[in-house]
């Protein structure tokens, strides 16, 4: 392969004009360096697509695949790259700005000749004022050994090669799974993915990986039951399934469960999948917010406040690059939480306590939810106590 080529970024994309243009513009400034190629694969496009992509690139392929699979297509885009790395963004996905000089340095800097594959950060929004988003890692970088990279016909996975480099300043934003306003193309994606993962897991049950995203997938589209039915079947799968690093990208299903039994009002089972989880990890934060908005709604107030602040603690306590795997909101939901807890503990008179929460909120908020200060107004603060009623005085006779 061409020593001057140093990265190939491969795209798949169908119909995405409305997204390809966004994507492109913000690695400008890497695809037009001469050390780096473009390469898109058109899978089928009926809008302007293919004419968006040629104003980018001369590397556009046009190639439909019967029945749809994404692996072949990823792998079919990366067999036409000539780069010593190869580079895998989606359409709908944008870098960040601040991560392009951190790119160029990750590709050309010596010292990370070796890695045989590079982690981003991934934001998925998910509402439209672009402020509410899940984070995970995902390998996006891989040396180029002019073999394919991933396997799988719905969720693909890559091969890895190690040693592995988290680069988690490098950060993707995507954009696909905002669907407010879009119930068509919400539509779209579940009759597209839906049935090839209930065929998948038809075919072979043991299969975690594809069973994962089955339980992901009903939760998404919010019918619990199957939530609960298909998740108390991975959770037995995954008694049995040995350890790895990439347990970390299942165990959100862990939530996803506990969140189901919450919407059956089942404060039992929500604790079953609490202990079930720790058995693997007591670092899926978002489980215990579950916990404590449960417990919060049953009127259960200081045990709410107990896996709230549990929560709390495992997120600012560091783990393994490896946690980072996890799918989670835990930051979206963090300012709600820690206010939560500053209006719990001012209505129990600890006001250094609920002084520390609120500030706390406030700081890492980003103007993301309206965090009430009004508690620490007198006049109107006072309307949040519980206070003891006043005795009344008989004067004597």
């Amino acid at each position: 392969m061409p020593e001057q080529i140093r990265v190939s970024i491969c795209i798949i994309a169908k119909n995405e004009d409305s997204n390809l243009k966004r994507c492109l513009d913000s690695i400008l400034p890497i695809i037009h360096e001469p050390w780096a190629e473009l390469i898109i694969v058109d899978t089928g496009s009926t809008d302007r697509t293919v004419e968006v992509a040629r104003e980018y690139t001369e590397h556009v392929f046009e190639k439909q695949f019967i029945p749809w699979n994404f692996s072949e297509a990823r792998n079919y885009g990366i067999s036409k790259a000539s780069g010593h790395w190869i580079m895998v963004m989606d359409a709908d996905e944008q870098l960040h700005q601040d991560s392009l000089y951190v790119l160029e340095d990750l590709l050309w800097n010596e010292k990370y000749h070796d890695n045989g594959s590079i982690f981003f950060s991934i934001h998925n929004y998910y509402e439209k004022t672009y402020k509410l988003f899940t984070e995970f890692t995902q390998p996006r970088v891989f040396r180029n050994t002019g073999s394919p990279i991933y396997s799988g016909d719905v969720h693909n996975r890559p091969e890895c090669p190690t040693p592995y480099l988290f680069a988690t300043n490098v950060i993707i934003r995507h954009y696909g799974y905002m669907f407010q306003g879009k119930k068509d193309l919400f539509d779209t994606k579940v009759k597209r993915t839906l049935p090839m993962l209930l065929k998948n897991h038809e075919a072979n049950p043991t299969d975690l990986h594809n069973l994962t995203h089955l339980v992901k997938q009903f939760y998404v589209m919010k019918q619990y039951d199957e939530v609960i039915e298909y998740g108390d079947a991975w959770m037995n799968l995954m008694r049995g399934a040995g350890y790895n690093e990439g347990w970390f990208s299942f165990l959100e299903c862990f939530q996803q469960i506990a969140f189901a039994y919450g919407q059956k009002q089942d404060g039992e089972n929500i604790l079953r999948v609490i202990e079930e989880c720790e058995r693997y990890s007591h670092r899926v934060v978002p489980l215990y917010f579950v916990a404590g908005d449960f417990f919060a709604t049953q009127g259960e107030q200081d045990r709410a406040a107990e896996y709230f602040e549990k929560g709390v603690k495992c997120y600012e306590t560091e783990g393994s690059p490896y946690e980072a795997l996890l799918t989670s909101n835990a930051r979206m939901m963090l300012p709600e939480v820690l206010h939560w807890l500053a209006v719990h503990y001012f209505r129990n008179r600890q006001y250094a306590t609920a002084g520390g929460y609120l500030n706390e909120a406030v700081r890492i908020n980003d103007g993301r939810m309206q965090l009430r200060w009004d508690i620490w107004n007198e006049a109107v603060g006072k309307k949040n106590l519980v206070l003891e009623p006043k005795r009344s005085r008989r004067k004597a006779g």
